[in-house]
């Protein structure tokens, strides 16, 4: 695979029928249109940890966006992995029942270049296997809180976002189900 022009990739991870597993992709789509004229690839990938090594070699650093099951009271919480504590969060979940860690794995056997940067930004959802286009209508309100918690996390991680000061608005609601 050749050089990619860009060393920063944010891959939004999601099922665009699976209810609030449609999360992830959702706000690649808003990153992307908040920061389109920055030196960052935004890319949607429906989940398949055999596919996802291919997506992240040979950039420098790689952020996942992707959901979680909730436990209890952590319904919309968004929480960032890093380097230091991704193993942690890989015990949480399995990206969409495939073995992430694996795969990466295999893979470096084989030489690909890995990003040695990667982040996982996870996002608690409760319903991760209903088929529907539109998410819960309380994912959809909490959609603004979310949306902002992944922007500064990203402004943490990426120079080029810190350094972004004229940023166009991309703020479409999501879509819900009707109660």
């Amino acid at each position: 695979m050749a050089k990619k022009k860009n060393s920063t990739l944010v891959l939004g991870i999601g099922n665009d029928i699976l209810s609030e597993n449609v999360i992830g992709p959702t706000l690649c789509d808003f990153l992307k249109g908040k920061f389109q004229h920055l030196p960052i690839d935004f890319k949607k990938l429906n989940p398949d940890a055999g596919d996802i090594p291919e997506y992240i070699q040979n950039y420098t650093t790689v952020i996942f966006i992707d959901t979680i099951k909730a436990t209890n009271s952590h319904f919309g919480e968004v929480k960032l992995y890093s380097p230091e504590n991704l193993a942690e969060a890989l015990h949480l979940i399995s990206l969409h029942e495939s073995n992430f860690t694996t795969a990466l794995d295999q893979k470096k056997s084989l030489y690909f270049k890995i990003a040695p940067k990667i982040y996982l930004i996870t996002v608690e959802i409760q319903e991760d296997l209903v088929f529907s286009e539109y998410v819960t209508e309380e994912l959809a309100q909490k959609f603004d809180d979310i949306k902002q918690k992944v922007v500064e996390m990203l402004r943490e991680l990426i120079p080029e976002i810190q350094n972004h000061k004229n940023q166009k608005k991309n703020d479409k609601p999501m879509q819900h189900s009707m109660p």
